[in-house]
């Protein structure tokens, strides 16, 4: 949520930038050109600070799927809870948790981490678990 607030200020201070080319400020009679390099930095820091929730997101509804695939088309939605959905949570110490009557599952923010990166690198992944006489054939 605080990524998102972060990341419209910076859509406002665009808009803000956009508005003041077009009308005068009071006590003016023509309108203040656009300063392009503050507004491509704004638009920019606007991205880049909704990019982890997106990410997120989008993750969510791809792990949705594949549950609800593995749950026989029975409606399963993924959440990823972040750091304070983690602390106040019951089930603090688990990986996550599911109820199968709603079909929530709730995974927990270190795990949730973990699991991304893993789809992302699965191959480096699994280099850093082989034990150490493990013979690659």
């Amino acid at each position: 949520m605080l990524w998102i607030l972060i990341s419209l200020f910076f859509v406002w201070c665009a808009i803000r930038e956009i508005r003041g080319s077009i009308v005068a400020p009071p006590g003016f009679s023509f309108p203040v050109p656009v300063s392009t390099p503050y507004l491509v930095i704004v638009l920019a820091l606007a991205l880049l600070f909704a990019w982890p929730p997106v990410h997120t997101w989008h993750f969510q509804r791809f792990l949705s799927a594949k549950a609800t695939m593995l749950a026989d088309n029975h409606r399963a939605m993924v959440h990823c809870n972040t750091i304070f959905d983690t602390m106040l949570d019951t089930e603090m110490l688990a990986s996550g948790h599911a109820d199968p009557q709603t079909g929530k599952i709730g995974i927990q923010h270190p795990w949730c981490d973990t699991l991304m990166a893993y789809l992302d690198h699965p191959a480096r992944e699994l280099r850093g678990t082989r034990e150490p006489g493990y013979v690659h054939a």
